[in-house]
């Protein structure tokens, strides 16, 4: 009984996840199209790498597609590189009408470095050796995204 609790847990979280990332992520690549600023290029495309490798591990955790552990290591990989590059693509604060990036960021410089930590290590604790540590191990990293994205992302539209 406890266990089937915990699986159900489990799936809900999981199923934030991909909702998660369908909805804050969406638009992500039509926007870097309007985007004219370097810098703001630069980290929405920081940020768009971090999704394609949650895409490909929340798939996998999801069930959507069959784990395989070589792409699941390779994306983790992958998100430990974009996230351990945030604190550096949001260091200037640069401006542009396609970006998402609220000034907050900058009134809240450390807090916002903080938040990047957490998600860094969360990105390092995901496990990709089982779909089972995959799936225990993912949902850190969606609270992680959720926290920061919550304060420091401006809505869609």
């Amino acid at each position: 009984m406890e266990q089937s609790i915990e699986m159900w847990k489990l799936r809900c979280q999981l199923a934030a996840f991909a909702m998660f990332v369908a909805i804050v992520f969406a638009t992500t690549v039509p926007a870097q199209m309007g985007a004219t600023d370097a810098d703001v290029l630069r980290r929405m495309n920081t940020m768009q790498a971090a999704n394609a490798a949650l895409t490909t591990l929340g798939n996998m955790s999801n069930g959507r597609v069959s784990f395989d552990k070589d792409q699941a290591s390779a994306a983790r990989h992958n998100l430990i590189i974009a996230v351990r590059k945030i604190p550096r693509r949001f260091r200037r604060n640069r401006r542009d009408p396609a970006s998402h990036a609220k000034p907050e960021i900058w009134f809240q410089w450390e807090y916002f470095v903080y938040n990047a930590g957490v998600a860094k290590r969360a990105a390092l604790a995901i496990r990709v050796n089982s779909l089972s540590a995959l799936q225990a191990t993912l949902p850190q990293m969606l609270v992680a995204c959720m926290n920061c994205h919550q304060t420091f992302r401006a809505p869609d539209g």
